[in-house]
């Protein structure tokens, strides 16, 4: 049953403790032909760290005690960590494109003596998972598949949480045509990426945005390394690579809110106040058209005669409003129609008010249904 370390450090102790334990099985047990998988596939579980740490709790606690897939995976170095934690793992992959057909992955499972299950599955073809997972490990293989969306879309089905990465790209060469604002890919020659003919999609940031959303996923966490300006598909100095913390929206296709930066911790479940700037995180329902927002504010004696509050998405003022009047009032927003297509709103609330306080900035006051943000859509 998998159980997850405590916290984040305690999460990147025990990585990196495994890191070196599993260098030295490699180093010291004998190798399978042609050799050991010859890339790091710690550094990407690294990253997962830091798109995990300000949900931390919520992730462990959605993954404790289900099963890990770890797909495109190499020797199985990351299946390996999650078995020593108890996890039941499948190590998924294609012996064929495999770097050692899959050799790896048994060989190493037998030196450190774990128990992660192989599972040979041709991903470019049509297929069923053997199990369904609280985790799935999907690192550096999406632009190895000729069907990126049918597997994204079957796997929303099969598991909670996925850390996926992939290579995307700024602008095309050589023509060096930008795309990185457009919901594309780019499809990739046979020779053209380091002569392997198993690359084929390269998206745009924005393209890649798109194909999560489309296939029922939640963007928890995006983080990008590598060459930041002017990527492009093909040339190894302008390869540019994208982490995405994805949450499953199958079991739950309808609204997300989640609190961002500037909340108070609630009054219990009955109310929470605010700073004079605060955000709130928005996935909105899958199954039907919205086009509106609005959410319930109380409006304290203390901040009269006036407040006024506005609501933007990105740069786009959406929603203002001026109170005058004790109680609770609602305020009302417009979706942009560009943020229709994001996979994650971020709304930016700003407040305006003579309200001081002596020991912390306050903004306006925000009922609570349960202990939640009550905005709603429509």
């Amino acid at each position: 049953m998998l159980s997850l370390p405590a916290t984040p450090a305690e999460f990147d102790r025990e990585l990196c403790d495994f890191q070196l334990r599993t260098v030295q099985c490699k180093r010291d047990g004998q190798a399978p032909i042609p050799g050991w998988y010859p890339f790091d596939s710690f550094t990407g579980l690294h990253v997962g760290l830091e798109l995990m740490r300000p949900i931390y709790a919520e992730f462990a606690a959605g993954v404790a005690g289900k099963s890990v897939a770890d797909i495109g995976c190499g020797d199985g170095d990351l299946a390996m960590l999650f078995s020593s934690w108890g996890a039941d793992v499948h190590a998924i992959d294609y012996p064929p494109t495999n770097y050692n057909n899959m050799q790896g992955i048994e060989r190493l499972a037998r030196i450190m003596e774990l128990p992660v299950s192989r599972h040979p599955l041709n991903l470019d073809g049509r297929y069923e998972f053997p199990a369904r997972y609280g985790f799935t490990l999907l690192l550096g293989l999406l632009y190895h598949l000729q069907n990126p969306y049918y597997l994204l879309e079957k796997l929303a089905y099969h598991t909670d949480w996925c850390l996926l990465s992939t290579r995307v790209a700024q602008v095309t060469a050589p023509a060096g045509l930008r795309i990185a604002e457009e919901p594309v890919a780019y499809l990739a020659s046979g020779m053209e990426i380091n002569n392997d003919a198993t690359n084929y999609w390269i998206f745009s940031l924005a393209g890649l945005l798109r194909i999560v959303q489309r296939t029922r996923w939640a963007v928890r966490g995006v983080h990008r390394v590598g060459c930041l300006t002017d990527s492009n598909p093909s040339a190894s100095n302008a390869d540019e690579r994208v982490f995405l913390l994805l949450q499953s929206r199958v079991s739950n296709p309808g609204l997300l809110v989640r609190r961002g930066a500037g909340w108070y911790d609630a009054e219990g479940l009955a109310f929470a106040w605010t700073a004079k700037l605060f955000t709130l995180f928005v996935v909105l329902p899958l199954e039907r058209h919205v086009s509106k927002f609005s959410l319930d504010v109380y409006i304290p004696n203390a901040v009269l005669p006036s407040l006024s509050l506005e609501a933007y998405i990105g740069s786009e003022l959406c929603g203002h409003a001026e109170y005058s009047e004790e109680g609770v009032q609602p305020f009302h927003g417009k979706l942009p129609l560009f943020a229709l297509h994001q996979p994650r709103l971020t709304i930016e609330f700003r407040v305006t008010s003579s309200l001081e306080h002596a020991d912390r900035e306050l903004g306006i006051c925000v009922p609570l249904e349960n202990g939640e943000v009550p905005l709603r859509v429509y």
